[in-house]
Formats: structure tokens, C-alpha cells, sequence
């Protein structure tokens, strides 16, 4: 096993209890305005949004480039930090879409205007079949306290802000209130619109930031879990194809439903990199020559 994946196991791994009770199952300890969790002991997470590019209708050299820029977002992640790349399909409000997408008509002879650019984006909106698609990056590190993991996150948005702004694409950075929304929305899909939340009035009447978003239950078991009255499974894309095309990720979130997809990214040092290669290297030469010699 590779020394960078050990060391990240070992991090993760912490005595873990049976939860007591919904709250206690969700593994967020302490959290902060500007949106830093503390997930860990010490490991601390930051989570940033980043809008979509039109690289379907792009052509063969700007979609190559757009590879290129992204494959340099991938390495600019630190060795010891994890990256998990997530793309959430959820099923939008169709009331919270009228109130707060629509254009208001003003009387003012321009309602027509407003009224033909309402129409098309419901016609979207159902031809989508009320799907939105939302993509996140979450980077979690251990760090000794809040003040370094701040500053670290600062830096790692900074690189980001500026590669995702190469490839025609913008990213930013998401409070505590927006991450904690994220939470509410996946237990609570036909609620979206009632997530109220404020940290300072929590913190003066001492109420628990998970109240907000925790659901009535929450049950696990082998191939399932349940949070209410809804059931939820994860499946594990373990190993890839010898060939796969761009279309990949497009294809896995087609389905009509509810779904997050991650991408978890372990940086590894070059070095490392360098002699993991090699030692593959040599294991399929050493097949080759195994198998020449049973034809000779």
C-alpha cells in the first residue's frame, strides 16, 4: 500500500462509538462562520462551489485545453491534504424557483419581455425534469488549530479562484450557513425552502448547530441506510475500465433522482509517484517475459 494512503488511514482512524442518538451520526464536531469544519480531531474542512463550462460544445482543442488547465487544479493540491470533488443532483423547489428565479412583472410595458424570459426558463426547467446540478470541492487536512487550517484555506482558495478562472469557470468559497443548507437539503428534499439558520443566535441560546439539519432518525444497515422515510444506498465504483471516454461522469448523473457523486483525490509527492510507476512498470515487463517464454 502506498506510505501517502496509510497516512491519511491513519488519521482517519479514531475510536468510533455507537451513536446515541441522529445527532451523534453525523461526524461534524465544531464549526465557524467562514465555513471551516471541524471533522476530525484535528482535521478541518472547507468546502468551495464552482460553476460549470461549456466543454460539450467546445471543440477537440479546447476541450484538450480544458483538460490540461484541470489536470493542473488536480495538482495543486498539497501531499497530505484529501480533495473529494462532488456533484450533487437535487430535485429543485418549483415554488422556491417562482419566488426567487422569476422575474416580477412591473406594468411598465416591458412585462411582455419578462414574461416570454420567465417562459423559457420553465421550459428548461422541465425539460430537465426539475434537476439541478450543483458541483462542489471539498478539502479536508489536519492542521494544529483553527489559525493555520484558516490560513491554509485562504492559500487553497486563492490557487483555485485563479485556475478556475483560466478554464472560463468561477469559483467561491462557502460559509458555514451555505454548508450547513447542503445538509438540510440532502435529509430534507422537499424542504428546501424551510432551512432557517442564523450561528449567532445558536451560540447565545445554546442550541446545537445539528438540530437544524438532522433528521427525526437515521438508520444503517448492510446495504442501505434510511433517514426518516426515505432509504438511501452508496455504491462504490472500485475499479475503472482499461479505456474511458469524457463522458463518463455525464452518463453516472443522468438518473432522475437524488444523487451525489464524489470523486475523492489523494495527492501523492512525486517521488512517491515516480517509484509506484516503476515498480508497475517492471511488474508488466516481467509478465511479458514470462509469457514469451511459455511460447518459446
Amino acid at each position: 500500500m502506498l506510505k501517502t494512503y496509510k497516512t491519511i488511514q491513519a488519521q482517519d482512524r479514531e475510536k468510533i462509538g455507537i451513536p446515541k442518538t441522529a445527532q451523534d451520526a453525523i461526524p461534524v464536531r465544531r464549526i465557524w462562520d467562514d465555513g471551516i469544519f471541524l471533522v476530525g480531531k484535528n482535521k478541518y474542512s472547507k468546502m468551495f462551489c464552482f460553476q460549470d463550462v461549456n466543454y460539450s460544445s467546445a471543440s477537440d482543442a479546447e476541450k484538450m485545453e480544458m483538460t490540461k488547465q484541470y489536470c493542473h487544479i488536480l495538482n495543486s493540491f498539497d501531499v497530505g491534504a484529501t480533495t473529494k470533488i462532488t456533484i450533487n443532483n437535487r430535485r429543485m423547489n418549483m415554488d422556491s424557483f417562482k419566488r426567487n428565479i422569476l422575474m416580477r412583472y412591473a406594468d411598465d410595458g416591458l412585462d411582455s419581455y419578462r414574461r416570454e424570459y420567465n417562459r423559457m426558463l420553465l421550459d428548461k426547467a422541465e425539460g430537465s425534469n426539475s434537476i439541478m446540478q450543483e458541483k462542489y470541492v471539498t478539502v479536508s487536512v489536519c492542521k494544529r488549530n483553527i489559525e493555520e487550517a484558516r490560513a491554509y484555506f485562504a492559500r487553497v482558495f486563492a490557487s483555485l479562484f485563479t485556475q478556475f478562472n483560466q478554464i472560463g469557470s468561477h469559483c467561491d468559497e462557502l460559509n458555514a450557513e451555505q454548508r450547513l443548507h447542503l445538509f438540510h437539503d440532502f435529509f430534507y428534499p422537499a424542504e428546501e425552502g424551510n432551512f432557517q439558520f442564523n450561528l449567532r443566535d445558536y451560540m447565545r441560546l445554546g442550541h446545537d448547530f445539528k438540530d437544524v439539519i438532522t433528521p427525526e432518525s437515521l438508520e444503517f444497515e448492510s446495504d442501505y441506510f434510511k433517514f426518516g422515510d426515505r432509504f438511501g444506498r452508496v455504491l462504490f465504483l472500485k475499479d475503472y475500465a482499461n479505456t474511458i471516454t469524457d463522458k463518463l461522469i455525464p452518463t453516472l448523473c443522468e438518473f432522475n433522482r437524488n444523487l451525489m457523486l464524489s470523486i475523492d483525490i489523494i495527492p501523492l509527492s512525486m517521488s512517491e509517484a515516480i517509484q509506484e510507476l516503476e515498480s508497475r512498470l517492471l511488474g508488466i515487463e516481467t509478465n511479458i517475459a514470462q509469457w514469451q517464454r511459455k511460447q518459446n
